[in-house]
């Protein structure tokens, strides 16, 4: 299994960290508010484990959605 871990950034909008969270990651309203709370004041958060294939095609579809927005949001695997 493959961790996926957004980072923390200054630019990236919370509402749009939070968006991003129940579209692609399929969190609720209230779990992808307390991970973005997380992203905020701790730097990253996990923001979902997966088998390989699934973690790339997600972290590719967070970092496609957010320069497609003008946003650096950056989003790793472990």
């Amino acid at each position: 299994m493959v961790k996926v871990i957004m980072l923390n950034d200054e630019v990236t909008p919370v509402d749009f960290v939070v968006q991003l969270l129940i579209q692609i990651f399929k969190h609720s309203a209230e779990t992808a508010k307390e991970i973005t709370l997380k992203i905020h004041t701790e730097g990253s958060g996990i923001v979902g484990e997966y088998s390989y294939e699934i973690a790339e095609q997600k972290t590719k579809e967070a970092v496609e959605e957010s320069r497609s927005r003008g946003y650096p949001l950056q989003v790793r695997m472990e």
